[in-house]
């Protein structure tokens, strides 16, 4: 009986022990206020209190995780350092401190060169006769915490033609999901979606080669220097101002460009999805339209954990780089690999290809610049008379290989006919690390005793090329961008079906607010710019709207916690689970 007794209370312990658990996990997770809608049109924000004070961002803010409608709760950080350690192995650089500088000039609402009536028109080809085979499909993984029922089927809402949307009822979702899904379900249900436009579909049937560039930077792009570059930078769309936001290292970069997210994961960024529904990376959307794909590098196979990573972003054919049979193709297997020999070895497997889907990850750009290093020393010549240090110069040397390969592979694609059906479209994966701060400001021409914004290190150059637009005028983009909008804008300019709810970033062509945003509380839109706490806004800027300041920095935190959350639950993999997602 006393026996009994005892397990009886042992039971009774454990059943308020769980409830206590199991109600901290619900306050915990599910969102605590209302979500504010967000307008693509600055009027129509909702009003904030301007006289809050401004805190620092934390990367680590439990609200940003478990609430999207917390937006103005953060958690103050220590400043760092203005001198970043060169990092030869990728390890990303702390984001230094940053002083305030003149505010640039910006073009208030985006300034392009008109499309002329007839765009130029994809040359017509034929579905492959036989679809590529498809990669491997992996069992998606949830959050033990935030898993839902899963339900069959969701009840689509009308689909409004005009608008980059898909038939998501996201609104349904927000009623049935809980935690995170339940968040970012409530989040997208507040968004208007972004409308189409003139470029929507301008690269429709049309090939695409996506370059992530190792270290690379705008001022290396030189008319007489680097003329391919030059030629594809100023003969395709034209980025004026363009951010290529700097955080967890390479990889970082490759989780912006490929998967439109600021990286919250430190290394393991794009680790954290391998086994995850990508669905909306350019490799699944063009996989979806039976187009041939393939990512390759020409360096390790498993650095970073590419090896499980690039498998599962959506190209059919995979992921080749140096350990898995890649060497194997290269002319010289010696040291750091060329971007020129990578390109010579891997051309031949797609150029045949009715409809292909590339990317690359380029090497030879890396750090450590010195006369040692591999390319410096190939290419010292080319750089002997530029009045720069000696460390600038081996580090714009090693560049020079990254543009001879872009020489070649447009070479080859005018001899074979398609360079007006092919689309470039290179961006870096950070500013040049390898240099110290002092260093940076040489290369950006900045004063060198004086420290440099946030703005000023990750300004860069975005390419997007096609030999077709080099028959029209150059279309010009002065809006603020950054590399959270290439997939975005390549989803409309394809013309593939997507959601601009579900994207941080934005078609830069459409009708959304353009904003470029980092880790921390700096940001800047085409009104203006706020940088350590203080906004300056443009000149031409005119009469902003009011609480202006206060409700960009509310949008801003809701847009990082909505990358965040997309990097802690498979959301996508869930969307697809109740139907919402073919």
């Amino acid at each position: 009986m006393e026996g009994k007794k005892k397990k009886i209370i042992a039971a009774v312990a454990a059943a308020v022990l769980l409830a206590g658990v199991t109600a901290g996990g619900i306050v915990l997770m599910h969102a605590k206020g209302k979500v504010n809608s967000e307008s693509t049109d600055m009027d129509r924000i909702a009003s904030a209190d301007e006289a809050s004070p401004d805190t620092a961002d934390s990367s680590d803010t439990k609200d940003m995780i478990a609430s999207l409608d917390d937006a103005d709760r953060v958690t103050p950080t220590s400043t760092p350092t203005d001198t970043p350690t060169p990092a030869p192995t990728d390890t990303p650089t702390p984001t230094p401190t940053f002083t305030p500088t003149p505010t640039p000039t910006d073009t208030p609402t985006p300034t392009f060169t008109p499309v002329p009536t007839k765009p130029p028109t994809p040359k017509p080809t034929k579905a492959p006769t036989k679809a590529p085979t498809k990669a491997p499909t992996k069992a998606v993984t949830k959050a033990p915490t935030n898993t839902p029922t899963p339900r069959p089927t969701q009840t689509p809402v009308t689909i409004m033609p005009e608008k980059n949307m898909l038939g998501i009822n996201f609104k349904e979702l927000a009623t049935q999901d809980t935690g995170i899904y339940k968040t970012i379900d409530s989040y997208c249900a507040s968004l208007t979606p972004s409308s189409k436009n003139s470029y929507t579909g301008l690269f429709a049937g049309k090939n695409l080669i996506m370059i992530s560039a190792e270290a690379f930077s705008a001022e290396v792009i030189d008319e007489k220097l680097t003329p391919t570059l030059y030629r594809l930078a100023t003969k395709g769309i034209n980025f004026t101002d363009y951010y290529q936001t700097c955080g967890a290292g390479t990889t970082g970069g490759e989780v912006m460009n490929i998967l439109g997210v600021l990286p919250y994961n430190s290394g393991d960024s794009m680790l954290v999805t391998s086994t995850w529904n990508n669905y909306f990376t350019m490799g699944s959307q063009l996989n979806r339209l039976g187009y041939y794909g393939k990512m390759y590098h020409n360096g390790s196979y498993t650095f970073y954990n590419r090896d499980k990573t690039h498998i599962n972003l959506g190209y059919s054919d995979g992921f080749l780089a140096k350990g898995n049979g890649l060497e194997k193709l290269l002319k010289d297997k010696s040291g750091i690999s060329s971007d020129k020999d990578m390109m010579e070895a891997t051309l031949p497997q797609y150029i045949n290809k009715e409809h292909f889907n590339i990317y690359y990850m380029s090497i030879s750009g890396h750090s450590e610049y010195n006369p040692r290093h591999k390319f410096a020393k190939k290419n010292w010549s080319r750089v002997q008379s530029l009045t720069f240090s000696e460390t600038v110069k081996c580090y714009i040397a090693a560049q020079l290989e990254f543009e001879d390969a872009m020489a070649y592979l447009v070479a080859q694609l005018e001899a074979k006919g398609i360079a007006d059906d092919t689309v470039i479209c290179i961006g870096s994966d950070h500013y040049p690390y390898g240099l110290n701060m002092t260093q940076c400001r040489e290369l950006f021409g900045l004063p060198l005793n004086k420290n440099m914004n946030i703005f000023q290190r990750d300004h860069n150059r975005l390419i997007i090329w096609s030999g077709c637009l080099e028959k029209e005028e150059p279309i010009v983009v002065n809006d603020p961008t950054s590399s959270l909008d290439i997939l975005p804008t390549l989803s409309n300019l394809f013309g593939t079906e997507w959601d601009s709810r579900l994207h941080p970033g934005r078609d830069v062509f459409s009708d959304a607010m353009p904003l470029v945003f980092f880790h921390g509380n700096d940001w800047k839109t085409d009104k203006g710019i706020y940088v350590n706490g203080k906004f300056t806004a443009n000149a031409d800027a005119g009469t902003l709207p009011a609480n202006y300041v206060a409700n960009v920095k509310a949008i801003v935190t809701k847009k990082k916690a909505m990358c965040k959350n997309l990097q802690t639950v498979d959301y996508y993999g869930h969307l697809a689970e109740c139907g919402a997602l073919k």
